[in-house]
C-alpha cells in the first residue's frame, strides 16, 4: 500500500523457508501467490474535535510503548463486494505496529475486484516486504486470524472457520516497534504504491458477537489483555482519502471487542454535454431490466428535455426528445421523475406543455401527464388546468407514485383552491381527484403547512404519502417535509433552514425515498455548508433530520440536486442528479452508499398464487433458494439482476427471500399474496 511516511527501515532477517510458513492443520501446504497490493503505515490526522483520520485504515487501534504489544487477535465475516468496471480493492486484517512506525505485521482477507470480476483470498504481509496470498475465501466465511511475538520471531495465523483451512508465517523481524494493535479494514495500494479505488464492500463485521470466535478482537499490551476497546490508548480509526471519507466504524458493543466498518462513497458517473441532454432535474428509477430511467429538464433535439436511459456502469441513451409534436402538445420540460406500472411502462409529467387552458407566448404551459414504453414510445394521458380556475392544478414539477391500490398520487406546484398547489390522484383512465390544496394552515402570508411542493410523493410501508414543500412555512422560505394520509389529513414533519446559516438545507424540490433502514432521504437544492450548492439528508418518520452529503459545485460533484433525489438500488447505494456541476456544468449522475446493505425487488409488489413475479437486485447468478415468506419457491435464474419465481401454494404476506452465495437478501418491501 503506501510507502512509509518516516524513518529509516532497520535490517532485516529472513528465516530459511521451512520456518518461514506455518501450516498448524491439513490441508496441506499449497502454493504462495504474490499479489498485487502493498500495506503499509496508516496516515494518521487528528481533527480538532479530538477523532481520528488514517488513510487508508478504519477500524479500531490500541497503542502502548515500544515493545510493549506482543499479541493482536481478530475476527470477521467476509464481505461480499458489488463490482464495477475496472479494478478496486478491499482488505480486512489484523496486525501489530503501523500506527506512527515503519513496519506492519499483518495477516487478513481481500475482497477485491478485477476487471469487473470478484476475487476473495487470504494474504499476509511483513511491511516493507511485499503481499503474498495464502488460499481462496468465500463470502460470508467467519475468519480468525492472530499476529503474536515471542522470542524474537512475529508468528502470523489465519483459519477459515468454515473450511478449516489455515495459513500463516513465523519471521524475525528486529526493526518492528511493537508499539500498536490493529483490528482493521484498508484500502490497499498498487505495488507501485498507489492507493487502489476501494471496493465496494458494504459492512463488514468483526468480533465475537459477529463471527462467535471467541477472544477477538483481542490485544496483548504489557501487563493488560482483553477486548480492543477496553485497553487504554485505544481509540477507533476512520478511513479518508484526499479528504473523501471512505469508510468508518461503528460504536464497539459492551465489552469493548465486537464493531463494523461501513464502506461509504461518492461518485460521479456520467455528464450531460447539452445535446444528450441538460439539467437533469428528476431522480431516477432502477427499472425491470436493472438500468436507470431518468429524464433532463432542458437539452436534447428540441431543448425541452428528454428522457434517457443510463447503466449502472454509466452509458446513457437518450429514449425521447421533448416537444416533437407541433405545439408541444406531447409536453415540454419534464422536472419530474418516472414511475413504472405493473404494465411495464413509465409514467411521468411534464410542467410546461400539453393542450391545457392557460399559455404563455402562445403555447399552452399547464403540463401533462403522460406514459412511455422502454422503446421510447411517448402517449399523453392528461393535460392540466383544464377546469376552471386550474381547479385540478397546474405545472405538475413533480412525479407520480403508483399506490397499493393502483392508482397513481402526485403534486402540483400551483392551481388547486388557494393558488399555492395541490395533491391529486389520477387513475389510468385520467379521472383526477384533488386531495388536498397547500396554504390551508396559517393563511396566506403565512402557510405554515408549506406552499408550492416541487416534488413528488412516496408512499410509505404505513400506507401513508411522504412528501415536500419548497416554499413558506416561516421567514426564510424554506420548505417543509410533509406527512399525508389517503384520505387527505395532512402533518408538517420538518421545516427547513431550522438551523444557523441554513446548513440542514433549504428548498427541498426533491422526491424523498424510503431507505430499507425505515427511514427518508432526499436532496435539498440550496442551503449547506459549502457555497449553497445543496445537500443530501435523511429524516425519520417522526421528523429528526440528518445531513448526509454537501455538493461541491462544479467541476467537481456536482451542484443544485433540484429533482434529484436519491433512490435506493438493489445493492443497497443511492443513485441520483444534480442539476449542475460535474465536469462539463451540465449536472452529474451520483452514487451515494450509507452503508446499506443490498436485497432484492420484486415486480410486481402483489399476486396471487401462481403468479409469475420478477425479482429484481445484483449478483444474483449464484441463487439457489427463493421463498416467499418463508414458503419456498420455484424460481428460474435469468441473468445477474433478475430472478423469476411463483408465488407458491401456501404463501403469505411478508418479505420475499433470496439465498445466494451464502447471503440471505430480502425484499424492500413486503410481497402481498391477493387471496
Amino acid at each position: 500500500m503506501n510507502a512509509p511516511i518516516v524513518g529509516i527501515l532497520g535490517t532485516l532477517t529472513v528465516l530459511p523457508l521451512a520456518a518461514q510458513v506455518y501450516w498448524p492443520t491439513t490441508p496441506k501446504t499449497v502454493g504462495i501467490v504474490p499479489a498485487r497490493h502493498r500495506h503499509a503505515p496508516a496516515v494518521i490526522q487528528r481533527r480538532p474535535d479530538g477523532t481520528v483520520t488514517g488513510s487508508p485504515w478504519s477500524g479500531y487501534v490500541a497503542t502502548g510503548a515500544p515493545g510493549s504489544v506482543t499479541d493482536a487477535k481478530g475476527s470477521w465475516i467476509v464481505p461480499s463486494v458489488t463490482c464495477k468496471s475496472g479494478s478496486q480493492s478491499s482488505v480486512f486484517w489484523v496486525g501489530i505496529d503501523g500506527y506512527g512506525n515503519n513496519t506492519v505485521e499483518q495477516i487478513g482477507t481481500a475482497s477485491d475486484c478485477a476487471d469487473g470480476i470478484p476475487n476473495y483470498y487470504a494474504w499476509y504481509e511483513f511491511y516493507p516486504q511485499p503481499e503474498l496470498r495464502l488460499f481462496t475465501v468465500k463470502p460470508g466465511d467467519p475468519i480468525s486470524a492472530e499476529a503474536s511475538y515471542s522470542g524474537g520471531m512475529f508468528t502470523v495465523t489465519l483459519t477459515d472457520e468454515r473450511t478449516g483451512r489455515q495459513g500463516g508465517q513465523s519471521l524475525a523481524w528486529p526493526d518492528a516497534q511493537r508499539s500498536t494493535a490493529e483490528c482493521v479494514a484498508e484500502d490497499p495500494s498498487s505495488v507501485t504504491h498507489v492507493i487502489d479505488p476501494l471496493a465496494e464492500f458494504g459492512t463488514v463485521l468483526f468480533g465475537y458477537d459477529n463471527t462467535g470466535v471467541a477472544n477477538t478482537c483481542y490485544a496483548t499490551v504489557g501487563a493488560q489483555a482483553g477486548p480492543i476497546g477496553s485497553l487504554p490508548g485505544a481509540f477507533p480509526l476512520s478511513m479518508v482519502n484526499n479528504g473523501t471519507p471512505e469508510a468508518a466504524p461503528s460504536l464497539l458493543s459492551s465489552d469493548g471487542s465486537s464493531f463494523s466498518v461501513t464502506w461509504t462513497s461518492f461518485s460521479p458517473l456520467f455528464s450531460f454535454n447539452g445535446g444528450n441532454g441538460a439539467a437533469p432535474s428528476s431522480p431516477l428509477l432502477q427499472a425491470l431490466d436493472g438500468n436507470f430511467y431518468g429524464t433532463t429538464e432542458s437539452g436534447g433535439e428540441y431543448d425541452s428535455g428528454t428522457v434517457f436511459k443510463i447503466t449502472p456502469s454509466g452509458t446513457m441513451t437518450t429514449l425521447y426528445n421533448f416537444c416533437s409534436q407541433t405545439g408541444c402538445t406531447d409536453g415540454a420540460n419534464p422536472y419530474s421523475g418516472l414511475v413504472q406500472a405493473t404494465n411495464g411502462d413509465f409514467y411521468g409529467t411534464t410542467l410546461y406543455g400539453g393542450s391545457g387552458n392557460c399559455y404563455f407566448e402562445g403555447y399552452p404551459e399547464c403540463g401533462t401527464v403522460f406514459r412511455i414504453t422502454p422503446g421510447g414510445t411517448l402517449k399523453t394521458l392528461y393535460t392540466f388546468c383544464v377546469e376552471s380556475g386550474c381547479a385540478d392544478g397546474a405545472n405538475p414539477y413533480a412525479g407520480l407514485v403508483q399506490a397499493a391500490n393502483g392508482g397513481l398520487y402526485g403534486t402540483t406546484m400551483y392551481g388547486g383552491a388557494n393558488g399555492q398547489g395541490t395533491v391529486f390522484e389520477i387513475n389510468p383512465s385520467g379521472m383526477m381527484t384533488t386531495l388536498y390544496s397547500f396554504c390551508s394552515q396559517g393563511g396566506l402570508g403565512t402557510c405554515t403547512d408549506g406552499c408550492e411542493p416541487f416534488a413528488g410523493l412516496t408512499q410509505a410501508a404505513s400506507g401513508d404519502f411522504y412528501g415536500t414543500t419548497e416554499d413558506c412555512a416561516n421567514a426564510y422560505d424554506a420548505g417543509t417535509v410533509f406527512k399525508i394520509t389517503p384520505s387527505g389529513a395532512l402533518t408538517t414533519l420538518y421545516t427547513f433552514c431550522s438551523q444557523g446559516g441554513c446548513a440542514d438545507g433549504a428548498n427541498p424540490f426533491a422526491t424523498l425515498v424510503q431507505g430499507t433502514d425505515g427511514n427518508f432521504y432526499g436532496a435539498t437544492y440550496n442551503g449547506g455548508t459549502s457555497g449553497n450548492y445543496g445537500t443530501v439528508f435523511k429524516i425519520t418518520p417522526g421528523g429528526a433530520l440528518t445531513t448526509l452529503h454537501v455538493f461541491g459545485g462544479y467541476p467537481t460533484d456536482g451542484a443544485n440536486p433540484y429533482f434529484a433525489g436519491p433512490i435506493q438500488a438493489t445493492n443497497g447505494d443511492f443513485y441520483g442528479t444534480t442539476q449542475f456541476g460535474g465536469a462539463s456544468g451540465y449536472g452529474t449522475v451520483f452514487d451515494l452508499s450509507v452503508g446499506l446493505g443490498p436485497f432484492v425487488e420484486t415486480q410486481p409488489a402483489s399476486g396471487k398464487v401462481g403468479t409469475v413475479v420478477r425479482i429484481l437486485g445484483t449478483n444474483l447468478t449464484g441463487a439457489t433458494g427463493v421463498a416467499f415468506n418463508g414458503t419456498p419457491a420455484t424460481f428460474t435464474i435469468v441473468s445477474a439482476s433478475e430472478i423469476t419465481a411463483t408465488v407458491p401454494d401456501g404463501a403469505t404476506s411478508g418479505k420475499v427471500e433470496v439465498t445466494t452465495a451464502g447471503v440471505t437478501l430480502l425484499s424492500n418491501v413486503a410481497f402481498r399474496v391477493i387471496q
